[in-house]
């Protein structure tokens, strides 16, 4: 029988084979055997010259993977992929990318340290632009009354039903924001985006004009169907909670379903969405449909999370430089890589570029500038 250190080590190094997974799994899962490995590893670690982590952590690390299901961290191919905790070891925020074909990650067992020249996340904020022209900076405005039904409750802008104009919530880069309008439908609204409300919105139709994203938990109501006008699109539902994201500089417009049913329609096109399925409306003008897609990836980011399948580097970089408030350029020609993995969207720029490197992703990072440079 092969001792924990030896198949963890296997496992962290991606050569593990099916059984001698099943092996590690057991004595993992022994409350028994469990007691003695993380002083087994702290040991293996230490003769190995390399990092030292504590038996605490090792604790820590061990318990969040025997918690997670077997399933969850094994690809359906059967070739074996790094579980969070030996990501969790590597960063105390539990940063991590994980390539796709599976190359061996060469990381040291250490927390990723914070550069001296940094740049933080976005946080909470927006601005309203009134009928009027006048201008509020949600920023800095307190919580309460911040003009006529207009409120402020911590992170939420509420608008009342006696709100009787036009109003538009912008985010700028490294911004987010939340609405409750006055039907109590719930918005999120991702950076750089842009929703406009209109007058009379509980009259009529409940229409509202987006660019950017927006992640919707839309109140029922039969006789007052909600739409969503993004370019020359619409969104149509009655009660439902769905994504869109919808920028400028985004090839596709997608709508994802997480409950209900909405209708995408673009032109003389129309397609019915169920949980679960996304539209896109692609450049030439035609929709696309798919099913089963991976939800989390499309609405954790308003749980704190930027999460990524299958995804390839300009995907991930349209996000962090709007979330970051950032330049990106690329020279010549990058390999074709796709990444999976979260991030979670409150650690600095350090943290994120930290990771490439240790991914082999060449780049020069002009923090005077916040511009990142990639090189193949």
């Amino acid at each position: 029988m092969n001792s924990f250190e030896v198949l963890f080590e296997k496992y962290t190094n991606n050569t593990i084979s099916k059984s001698e997974f099943d092996e590690m799994w057991l004595i993992l899962n022994s409350d028994e055997k469990f007691i003695d490995l993380p002083h087994q590893l702290q040991l293996h670690w230490s003769n190995n010259n390399a990092p030292i982590t504590t038996n605490e952590e090792w604790i820590l690390k061990l318990n969040q993977l025997r918690n997670k299901s077997k399933q969850s961290i094994l690809l359906k191919n059967k070739k074996w992929l790094y579980a969070a905790v030996i990501v969790s070891i590597i960063s105390i925020s539990l940063v991590y990318l994980l390539i796709k074909n599976n190359s061996k990650l060469n990381v040291n067992v250490n927390h990723i340290a914070t550069s001296n020249h940094d740049i933080i996340p976005g946080t909470i904020g927006s601005i309203i632009n009134l009928e009027n022209g006048k201008t509020i900076v949600i920023d800095t405005a307190k919580n309460g009354n911040i003009y006529n039904a207009l409120y402020k409750n911590n992170e939420t802008i509420i608008i009342n039903e006696n709100f009787g104009s036009n109003l538009t919530v912008t985010t700028p880069r490294a911004r987010y924001q939340q609405i409750q309008l006055s039907d109590s439908t719930k918005v999120w609204l991702n950076a750089a985006s842009t929703l406009k409300i209109h007058e009379g919105f509980l009259q009529r139709e409940r229409v509202v004009e987006l660019t950017g994203e927006a992640y919707f938990e839309v109140v029922k109501n039969s006789t007052k169907p909600f739409v969503v006008k993004v370019k020359d699109a619409s969104i149509k539902v009655f009660g439902t909670k769905f994504n869109v994201l919808a920028y400028t500089n985004d090839a596709n417009i997608k709508t994802t379903l997480i409950e209900g049913a909405v209708t995408f329609t673009h032109n003389k096109q129309s397609i019915n969405l169920q949980p679960k399925q996304q539209s896109q409306l692609l450049p030439n003008g035609k929709i696309k449909l798919l099913s089963n897609v991976p939800i989390e990836v499309n609405i954790d980011w308003t749980k704190g999370l930027h999460t990524f399948k299958d995804a390839a580097l300009p995907e991930i970089m349209n996000e962090i430089e709007r979330w970051y408030d950032i330049e990106v350029k690329y020279e010549g020609v990058l390999p074709h890589r796709l990444f999976n993995g979260e991030i979670p969207r409150s650690a600095n720029l350090s943290e994120l570029l930290k990771l490439f490197e240790i991914n082999n992703i060449r780049f020069k990072m002009d923090y005077s500038n916040k511009k990142i440079i990639f090189t193949p």
